[in-house]
């Protein structure tokens, strides 16, 4: 599996090949470089990109930085953290990221989401997942992962835009801010939330590495007034559990 950052240089080389015979304008690669990784929507990654087209750099350079990916800081937070995000809805929902307390910058680390169940209920404050999400602290502390333990609610549920837009702007967010292994990107919940991993593989496969579905359903995919693409499980590994009268 080629990761996301080589599929970027492969990307930037084709587009500054083609525009080699361009107009070209003085412009700082570095700096350009920084926003892209920083791009918090697609309309600035893409002005990014066509900054980065129409530099005067070299095409091998500029390939070479990409492979090399961002340099992260040191100083960071670790432990838990509780962020909030805007949803295409434009509501803020908060959402929860343990980071080992010791994370090096120069390792890159594995993401797991837990994506809760109950989410057809109301919207809750950011304490309702306190409890959740001590689940999984001691494992991510002793095995060297980061969690996100995402809010989800009846008007963003893990198995509709909102939701799924939230969630992709989580992973984006932590890949920012902590050197994460794009390859070991995890996806898990249960109940609902379970039901949600598979709908996220359904939808966007590329992003995880695996989806762990405890007492979900696949039968999501039909909810809501969505086009599903259960084909995009196919060569995505899945643990999945389930009870008796499950």
């Amino acid at each position: 599996m080629l990761s996301r950052t080589l599929w970027i240089a492969f990307v930037f080389v084709g587009l500054l090949l083609l525009s080699a015979c361009g107009q070209r304008v003085d412009v700082d690669a570095s700096d350009v470089l920084d926003d892209y990784y920083a791009a918090t929507s697609e309309a600035e990654r893409t002005a990014a990109i066509e900054r980065l087209v129409a530099s005067d750099e070299n095409a091998n350079d500029v390939a070479r930085w990409l492979r090399a990916g961002p340099e992260y800081s040191a100083e960071v937070p670790t432990g838990w953290m509780t962020y909030e995000i805007e949803g295409p809805d434009e509501r803020l929902r908060p959402y929860h990221v343990y980071v080992p307390t010791t994370y090096d910058p120069q390792q890159s680390y594995p993401v797991l989401f837990d994506l809760h169940g109950a989410v057809s209920s109301a919207p809750q404050p950011a304490d309702y997942l306190v409890q959740r999400r001590r689940l999984w602290e001691e494992e991510a502390e002793e095995l060297g992962w980061i969690l996100v333990v995402p809010h989800g609610d009846r008007y963003a549920s893990w198995f509709s835009a909102n939701g799924r837009a939230n969630l992709l702007g989580e992973l984006t967010f932590v890949k920012q801010q902590y050197n994460v292994d794009e390859n070991r990107v995890f996806v898990s919940g249960f109940s609902d939330g379970g039901s949600g991993a598979y709908w996220q593989g359904f939808h966007d496969p590329t992003p995880w590495a695996a989806l762990i579905s405890f007492h979900g359903h696949p039968g999501v995919g039909g909810y809501g007034p969505y086009q599903t693409y259960p084909r995009n499980l196919l060569n995505r590994p899945i643990r999945a559990t389930t009870g008796e009268t499950d």
